[in-house]
């Protein structure tokens, strides 16, 4: 019988299976739908930065685990590592890349609930549709002002980087530097439209 306590195989797979447990709890809540939601221990991670499926789990070791999701068409899958002992007490954690990515699943939806809110708001006919997403900026001279690019501000004593979103006329932009939330960046509405400055 190994000790209380130990993190035997049976215990660190068990992390991976709360771990799904509560991620497909938060995302149903928020009303996104994947055909396949998996976590999968691979191992303690190794010095060549591989995981070893036979190595021994310490409390000060560090797990890795294979997160997996299928929605929209999309098959995406991503490798989290954690110490044991935080896996323990706080959980695998949830690749952070996709909590926005699954929300952009359901972009339709979040333009018909704006249009209805529009409508309920003003006491007028609203309509509001996706028609496209944002590419990646082409590769240009720092030196140049085109939307994407990031521009360096005075603020005090302090230069804080904002990206350049709309040009508004002359030389006059309207930029965001992000939303924070306690002083990090905001998970859930990192480009809040309140923080724009011209």
């Amino acid at each position: 019988m190994p000790p209380k306590g130990a993190f035997t195989l049976e215990r660190v797979h068990g992390f991976a299976t709360l771990a799904v447990e509560r991620a497909q709890a938060r995302l149903t809540d928020e009303g996104l739908v994947f055909a396949h939601l998996s976590c999968e221990y691979r191992g303690v991670a190794a010095a060549d930065g591989s995981a070893d499926p036979n190595a021994i789990a310490t409390r000060r070791c560090t797990l890795v685990y294979e997160w997996r999701v299928c929605a929209a068409g999309v098959n995406e899958k991503s490798l989290v590592t954690v110490r044991c002992g935080n896996a323990s007490h706080r959980g695998v954690p949830f690749p952070d890349s996709w909590q926005t990515a699954l929300k952009c699943q359901q972009l339709t939806s979040v333009a018909k609930s704006a249009a209805e809110e529009a409508r309920a708001e003003i006491g007028r006919d609203v309509d509001c549709m996706v028609v496209g997403v944002v590419k990646e900026p082409s590769s240009t001279s720092s030196d140049e002002t085109v939307p994407g690019n990031i521009l360096l501000l005075e603020s005090g004593v302090a230069r804080i980087p904002y990206i350049l979103c709309a040009l508004v006329s002359g030389s006059t932009w309207l930029c965001h530097r992000g939303s924070f939330d306690e002083g990090s960046l905001d998970r859930d509405n990192p480009l809040n439209e309140k923080d724009l400055v011209s």
